[in-house]
């Protein structure tokens, strides 16, 4: 028997890709538990732990975080998405659907809407478009979040003092 309350349902860690290095700093992680907790941790290089902090989510609100997961299509994009890019940031990311995980790693991913007649002769065409795919998913994910108190985005999470 899973037990529901431990299991991640999505997960998003900012990273130095392998060969870049911004001083000290090695990004942070943001998992989303199906019982509603939400912990927050940031690295310094080697990921060694700084800071962590634990919130909560109301039920609803995993729920809406699941619906958006359950109604995508993550199984048909791959593991690991190449857009040219080694330096600069590391994307992984994490979906549960129907007891499967689904890790996705990127490197400097693409944040703006995916445009067929832009990129027609680019041989990171294909690549551009399963990166949109997942930020469709995750800008779902974060609006979401954002209604709930949480503003997240790929390269920060922090929680509204409003």
């Amino acid at each position: 028997m899973i037990m529901m309350d431990s299991t991640i349902i999505f997960s998003y860690r900012l990273g130095n890709a392998a060969c870049c290095q911004y001083g000290q700093y090695e990004g942070f992680k943001v998992e989303i538990f199906y019982d509603g907790k939400i912990e927050y941790s940031e690295y310094a290089v080697q990921n060694i732990l700084l800071k962590q902090e634990q919130y909560a989510l109301k039920s609803y609100v995993i729920d809406k975080i699941l619906d958006v997961i359950n109604e995508s299509e993550i199984e048909s994009i791959p593991k690991n998405l190449d857009n040219g890019s080694c330096d600069g940031d590391r994307n992984e990311f994490v979906f549960y659907k129907n007891r499967r995980e689904y890790k996705i790693t990127a490197w400097n991913i693409i944040d703006e809407e995916y445009i067929t007649e832009k990129e027609k002769d680019d041989k990171y065409k294909e690549n551009n478009f399963y990166e949109w795919e997942v930020m469709k998913i995750f800008n779902k994910i974060t609006a979401i979040l954002k209604i709930a108190g949480f503003k997240m985005s790929l390269s920060s999470f922090v929680k509204d003092r409003n």
